[in-house]
């Protein structure tokens, strides 16, 4: 059940426009998907900025880009109503099966 309720709240997540902070130590989110000509869209874990880079963790090894070449950086966004809906139906779903399971007894 808990799997099934993750999997339907990260199908309720999409990618938002970016803009990378300058300055020294720009806060970033926990994540983001970089976009680059020649590269397919990569997601960075961790990114920091050095300089004129933003470096990452993806699949275990670390990537810089170079943040002039950069195409499009995103972001994860939870959207509030969708997963709203999801949540109340999921709710109703699982207390209308409780209900008439119930009632077999």
């Amino acid at each position: 059940m808990r799997l099934t309720l993750v999997l339907l709240l990260l199908g309720c997540t999409r990618w938002e426009t970016y803009e990378v902070p300058s300055g020294p130590k720009p806060a970033l989110p926990s994540s983001v998907r970089v976009s680059a000509p020649g590269y397919p869209s990569t997601v960075l874990v961790q990114p920091y900025v050095r300089r004129d880079t933003l470096y990452g963790r993806s699949r275990g090894d670390t990537l810089g880009f170079v943040l002039p070449a950069l195409e499009r950086v995103e972001r994860p966004r939870l959207d509030g109503l969708p997963t709203a809906a999801v949540v109340v139906g999921s709710l109703t779903a699982w207390i209308t099966l409780g209900l008439v399971a119930g009632r077999g007894e």
